[in-house]
């Protein structure tokens, strides 16, 4: 049985860097925190790491196509 306590779900849109297609991401975040205040700030910081990480990403069509040129 997995613990699910101290995770949490993050979603978001983000836009093909080729075509602007609509992609929605997904991600379990897991929190080490002991207080709801840390455990806020420790999920906002790791969000905003993840959707920067996102940025500049292709659709699966848009990759598949560049790989493909290369």
């Amino acid at each position: 049985m997995t613990d699910t306590r101290n995770k949490l779900k993050a979603k978001t849109i983000i836009y093909c860097n080729t075509c602007s297609c609509k992609l929605h991401r997904v991600k379990t975040i897991k929190v080490n925190a002991n207080t709801q205040e840390e455990a806020k700030s420790e999920a906002e910081a790791k969000i905003k790491a993840w959707t920067k990480s996102l940025k500049g990403s292709n659709c699966r069509t848009c990759q598949s196509i560049i790989n493909d040129m290369k």
